[in-house]
């Protein structure tokens, strides 16, 4: 039952955040990207992971506002997330399936991540601050952000090669 409520929380995340964007259409073609070293938009790895340590930041500044604890930066989670973010770009999709129709309890199990509790947020945003603002403001995403049975999370921030952030939040709890 409880795996049931996190797919339906997921599924509530499945809402597409373009927010900050003027031409959501534009985002959606996306040309390959590159290898880890400039996420393919010539932007580098170090700018990647200031970008994941403002986006948890953020999520757990959101978390303590809504009284609830920080949740704590899981390696293999975050491991997970860049990777993802990167695959989506690569492959121009944007779901929270890929296009083998694996799901983000398909891809934790992949990783050998196990959890009692798990939810995954997704977000196309010119920046991780208006990503966490979009993420707020839709009841699915929030839920996930605020869900007290989560005590990990794994950030993945990558760029497109127009510049998009991808930002992909992996929650469990166990």
């Amino acid at each position: 039952m409880k795996k049931e409520v996190a797919i339906g929380l997921a599924t509530l995340g499945l809402v597409a955040i373009l927010a900050g964007h003027k031409d959501k259409k534009e985002d959606k073609q996306t040309t390959p990207g590159g290898t880890a070293g400039n996420n393919g938009s010539g932007q580098s790895a170090v700018s990647s992971a200031a970008a994941e340590k403002k986006a948890l930041q953020l999520l757990n500044a959101d978390r303590q506002a809504n009284g609830l604890p920080a949740l704590a930066l899981n390696g293999t989670l975050t491991a997970l997330a860049r990777d993802y973010a990167q695959d989506m770009i690569d492959r121009n999709f944007f779901s929270h399936y890929n296009p083998e129709g694996q799901s983000p309890f398909d891809r934790m199990k992949q990783y050998g991540v196990s959890y009692v509790h798990a939810g995954e947020n997704l977000a196309i945003n010119s920046t991780v601050e208006g990503a966490e603002k979009a993420f707020m403001s839709s009841s699915g995403h929030r839920a996930n952000i605020l869900n007290p049975n989560y005590t990990h999370v794994g950030l993945g921030v990558r760029y497109n090669s127009k510049g998009s952030a991808y930002v992909v939040q992996e929650f469990i709890g166990k």
